[in-house]
């Protein structure tokens, strides 16, 4: 699957043990703050999901920065679903084609998920699912309306989160090398909302910095999906690394999120 930019983007599929052509896949996107991940990291997630959800999922060890910078990850993946859109192995986007990924995964999903819309791209995605999503970078708040800016104050109020600090967002802004007003990365952005695909599932951590945008994208979507559309919160969580259970991992999609996300 070769990239824009000349490297390539790296897919691993992992069977479900349903056999056949006619299951749907998901293109799965690593967590890694877009410095970090590659497919091993993905792997056991991956797995579980194909096992749980009996379908095919493919692992993209998408470009990361600082080595790769911005839209270098961006590429990659619209690449990734381009190719599947077509020339899905083992499976069949026109059965479910769902996409999704976790914290920097889940911002370049949902970046790759306005290009589909855009581009009318064929057959369409039918799932999206964002767990810990980067929404927006903090120095683009500024860019949207000024009513929308008393609802965002997890930035403040978890700004020590030890595992991600609001420091650290602008020190990942500047490696990731990307215009902060860009709807390539801040996709809260996007003028529209509509024409997404009808079947949704958010995964948001009480504690994460990046928390309330994400709530803020769920108000706009909610209001323009007339489809399946689950949020499941993780109250006492910071980001990532913390799963819902206390374990220490991030917690996988439920069984549940079958019902959201699958014809």
């Amino acid at each position: 699957m070769p990239s824009a930019g000349g490297a390539s983007g790296r897919g691993k599929e992992e069977g479900s043990g349903n056999e056949g052509s006619n299951r749907p896949v998901l293109i799965y996107l690593h967590a890694g703050r877009f410095l970090f991940g590659d497919l091993d990291s993905g792997d056991m997630n991956c797995r579980i999901l194909a096992s749980r959800l009996q379908i095919s999922v493919v692992n993209v060890g998408y470009r990361v920065a600082p080595q790769w910078k911005f839209p270098s990850a961006v590429e990659d993946v619209w690449d990734v679903v381009e190719w599947h859109a077509s020339t899905a192995l083992h499976a069949s986007p026109r059965t479910g084609f769902i996409l999704g990924g976790i914290s920097s995964g889940a911002n370049v999903a949902a970046v790759a998920a306005y290009t589909a819309r855009d581009t009318s791209l064929d057959p369409p995605l039918t799932a999206l699912w964002l767990s810990f999503p980067v929404a927006i970078m903090p120095e683009a708040y500024d860019a949207l309306p000024p009513f929308h800016l008393p609802s965002l104050l997890s930035l403040t109020q978890n700004a020590e989160n030890p595992l991600l600090t609001a420091k650290s967002l602008g020190d990942i802004q500047v490696l990731y090398g990307c215009p902060p007003k860009d709807p390539r990365v801040s996709f809260l952005l996007n003028k529209s909302h509509a024409g997404l695909p009808k079947r949704v599932y958010l995964q948001v951590c009480g504690r994460d910095p990046l928390r309330d945008e994400a709530f803020l994208w769920e108000k706009f979507v909610r209001q323009l999906v007339h489809g399946n559309y689950l949020r499941k919160l993780y109250p006492k969580v910071g980001v990532l690394v913390c799963g819902g259970d206390g374990s220490g991992k991030v917690p996988p999609p439920a069984e549940r999120m079958a019902d959201p996300l699958l014809p």
